[in-house]
C-alpha cells in the first residue's frame, strides 16, 4: 500500500489446548475485541480444544469436582455453563448438579468459537503439533516443533498441564505386565478386567475416585492404596453461597497460611466448606504470596489435607464409594 504503514498483528502462542489454554484464548479474543487489537492466537495441541487431560474422558460417570453454577468460563456472568447446559444437555439441570466432564470439554470448546466468531480483528489457529523448543531472537520467540518446522511468536503461554506421575515406584516386572497401567489417562489398550478380578489402585484422589467407577462393577473388587489412606470429601448437598474473599493481608508462611484459612472459616459460621468455596478466587495468589521455603513445607506435609477440602467431589460419587466399601 502506497504512502501508508500497516503493522501486524501480535502472534501469541498457547502450547497446550486442555481448559487453561482454551480458556486463556477465549479471554484473549474477548479482551482484543473489546479494546479493538488485532491479534493471531496459535494453540499448539495434538488433542482438541477444552479436553486436555482433566476433561479427555468419555466416560459419563466422571463428573466435574465442582457444581455447575460454579464452573463458567467468565467470572462476571456466573450462569453461562448452565445456560450452556440446559440448552445443550438437559433443560432441567439443576445449578447444583454436577456435570460429567465430557461435557465441559464441549462447553470449553463453544466458548472458544463463540470468542472467536465475536473478535473480527482476532485470528485464531490451532496447529496439532508438539512443540520441543522455545528460544528467544532478538526481540521475538522461536518456536520448534515436532514436525522440524519453526514459528516465531511474539508472546508464549505455557499451559501444558501436569507432567504424568512418576512411575519409577514400580519394580521392573511390574512395569512390564501387560496388566500395570502407568498412566490411566493415556490411550492404549486397557487391561481385560474379569468378575473375580482384584484391581490396586496406587492413590486415592481424584484421579482414584474415577477408575473406582471405570474398574468397580459387579464381581470386581478394587483396592485403593496411598501413604495417607485419604480419599476426597464431598461437596454439602445444598451449599449456601460461599463468603466473599477475605481482604486481610496475604500469607507468607505457612503458619500465617493455617491461621488464614481457620480466621475465614471462624468467619464462615464454622462450614469449611463455605471457607474454601470463598478462597477458591484467591489460591493462586495466596500461593504465589508464600516464600519457596513455606511452599516446600506445604507440598511436604499439608497438600494432601487441603485436596481433599479443596477439591471435593459430587456427593452422589462419594455415597457410592461408600456403598461399595461398606458391602466390601
Amino acid at each position: 500500500m502506497s504512502g501508508a504503514s500497516m503493522t501486524a498483528p501480535a502472534t501469541v502462542a498457547v502450547i497446550g489446548s486442555g481448559a487453561s489454554g482454551t480458556l486463556t484464548a477465549a479471554h484473549l479474543a474477548r479482551r482484543a475485541a473489546q479494546t479493538g487489537t488485532a491479534v493471531d492466537i496459535v494453540l499448539f495441541d495434538k488433542g482438541t480444544p477444552g479436553a486436555g487431560v482433566a476433561y479427555s474422558t468419555t466416560d459419563p460417570r466422571h463428573r466435574l469436582n465442582v457444581p455447575a453454577r460454579g464452573m463458567s468460563a467468565w467470572p462476571e456472568d456466573s450462569g453461562h455453563f448452565l445456560r450452556w447446559l440446559r440448552r445443550h444437555v438437559a433443560v432441567d439441570f439443576p445449578e447444583d448438579g454436577f456435570a460429567p466432564r465430557l461435557h465441559y470439554a464441549q462447553y470449553l470448546s463453544s466458548v472458544l468459537d463463540q470468542a472467536r466468531r465475536e473478535s473480527p480483528q482476532v485470528h485464531v489457529q490451532h496447529v496439532r503439533h508438539r512443540v520441543t523448543d522455545l528460544r528467544a531472537v532478538g526481540n521475538r520467540l522461536r518456536l520448534s516443533l515436532d514436525d522440524g518446522t519453526n514459528r516465531a511468536v511474539d508472546a508464549v503461554v505455557l499451559a501444558v498441564g501436569h507432567a504424568p506421575a512418576s512411575t519409577s515406584w514400580a519394580p521392573p516386572t511390574l512395569a512390564r505386565s501387560p496388566q500395570f497401567v502407568p498412566d490411566p489417562w493415556r490411550r492404549g489398550v486397557a487391561p481385560v478386567v474379569e468378575a473375580g478380578d482384584e484391581i490396586v489402585l496406587v492413590g486415592t484422589g481424584l484421579t482414584a475416585v474415577d477408575m473406582a467407577q471405570r474398574w468397580g462393577r459387579d464381581g470386581v473388587r478394587v483396592h485403593m492404596v496411598s501413604r495417607h489412606g485419604m480419599p476426597p470429601l464431598p461437596h454439602a448437598a445444598a451449599a449456601p453461597p460461599a463468603p466473599a474473599p477475605p481482604t486481610a493481608r496475604r500469607p507468607t508462611t505457612l503458619a500465617e497460611a493455617r491461621h488464614f484459612v481457620f480466621v475465614a472459616i471462624r468467619a464462615a459460621d464454622g462450614d469449611w466448606r463455605r471457607a474454601i468455596d470463598g478462597l477458591r478466587p484467591l489460591t493462586s495468589e495466596l500461593w504465589q504470596a508464600l516464600d519457596e521455603s513455606a511452599q516446600r513445607a506445604f507440598l511436604a506435609g499439608s497438600v494432601r489435607r487441603w485436596d481433599r477440602v479443596r477439591h471435593r467431589v459430587d456427593p452422589a460419587i462419594h455415597a457410592w464409594l461408600e456403598q461399595r466399601r461398606t458391602e466390601g
